[in-house]
């Protein structure tokens, strides 16, 4: 009993406490012809465009086999991957749609609160990056299993699995130094941590890669003020509010707070007034700016507008959409969106050849190897 709880403190899979006659019990339930056909049909039905009904499919048999499994996954996860060795002949490609459904199912499982089955899936859909990584030489492979990788990150990142999306998006990193997404992930989980110091650089590569990039740019100023900068800082600042194109909005009205930030710490109330006076006319409607700018009126003892501030109040207590603070810690939502339209363009593009493979391969012979 006290081997089963120390057992059970370090980690270690409930299916390894269990006595051999009784794993080797559960193994000879498990039919695995018959799950390997079944999920060559859910792999199917996902290369010939039905991708509900693939997710649908292969939700079903994983959560059907899991419950007679008893925990133990072991069976489906080498009866899954006999299938895709199979497959992997005709071209290394279609890991591509393999993963991105993996990474359906993960997201299945999460609704539907079985956990197991959901780790089960992630940790499929990283070994199915990382085999694309190794099977597609050059750049493109290390790009789209760095782009696999940071979808997933992603999703733990917005579920506050900070330690294990950091732990993606390291690797997506090493895999494709210049994925944006995850460099913005990555810095926005170490900003959380209090890590400033190690989000800087991150940044600083970022903005080199893409200077285009309102948000790096922003997250990049707001490191250097937390890090003792500010003369850097302001310089960033000054440089994107100067862009004439202002979106995505959210960035743009921090940007703006963030410099009056800096004026104000330096007393230069006047010049704060000027920032904030210019950011509520680019800005139309947000309703935080008027409230500054009456804050910073009564400051630099300006007139202040008390009809703008009141319609202000009035339409942040109606606003629906999160506040530029509140976007700000969050994942990088717009990165992620482009990262991840990016991939269902691969995924796409490669269902043809999972289609080919799965017609030329025999599924019967194939149900019986490996």
């Amino acid at each position: 009993m006290r081997a089963l709880r120390i057992a059970l403190a370090v980690g270690l899979p409930l299916a390894l406490l269990i006595p051999e006659d009784g794993a080797e019990a559960r193994r000879r339930r498990f039919d695995k012809r018959a799950f390997k056909l079944e999920y060559r049909g859910a792999l199917d039905r996902f290369a010939r465009g039905q991708a509900e009904g693939a997710l649908r499919r292969l939700v079903e048999l994983e959560s059907s086999v899991a419950a007679e499994a008893e925990s133990d996954l072991d069976p489906l996860w080498k009866a899954k991957l006999s299938v895709i060795r199979d497959l992997l002949g005709s071209s290394p490609e279609l890991l591509v749609p393999v993963s991105q459904l993996h990474e359906q199912a993960y997201l299945a499982y999460l609704e539907r609160g079985a956990y197991l089955l959901a780790g089960h899936s992630r940790a499929l859909t990283m070994e199915l990056a990382e085999l694309y990584s190794e099977r597609v030489p050059g750049s493109r492979g290390d790009r789209v299993a760095s782009e696999v990788m940071t979808s997933m990150a992603g999703h733990l990142h917005a579920a506050f699995v900070h330690s294990r999306a950091a732990a993606l998006y390291r690797r997506a990193v090493e895999l494709d130094p210049s994925n944006g997404a995850a460099l913005l992930g990555l810095a926005a989980v170490l900003e959380r941590q209090g890590e400033y110091e190690r989000a800087l650089p991150l940044l600083r590569n970022m903005v080199k890669i893409a200077p285009g990039d309102a948000e790096g740019r922003l997250r990049l100023a707001v490191q250097l003020i937390r890090v003792g900068d500010p003369e850097e800082a302001e310089r960033v600042l000054s440089a994107l509010i100067d862009e004439k194109i202002k979106e995505p909005r959210w960035v743009f009205s921090l940007a703006y707070q963030e410099l009056a930030r800096l004026l104000i710490d330096r007393e230069e109330f006047d010049r704060a007034v000027e920032v904030i006076d210019a950011a509520t006319r680019a800005l139309r409607g947000d309703p935080t700016l008027p409230i500054l700018l009456t804050y910073l009126s009564d400051r630099a003892r300006r007139p202040s507008g008390k009809a703008e501030l009141t319609s202000a109040l009035r339409e942040a207590g109606r606003a629906e959409a999160d506040s530029p603070r509140y976007r700000y810690s969050q994942m990088p939502r717009q990165a992620l969106q482009q990262l991840r339209a990016s991939l269902r363009g691969e995924c796409a593009a490669q269902l043809p050849l999972l289609a080919e493979a799965l017609s030329e391969e025999p599924a019967l012979a194939s149900a019986g190897g490996g």
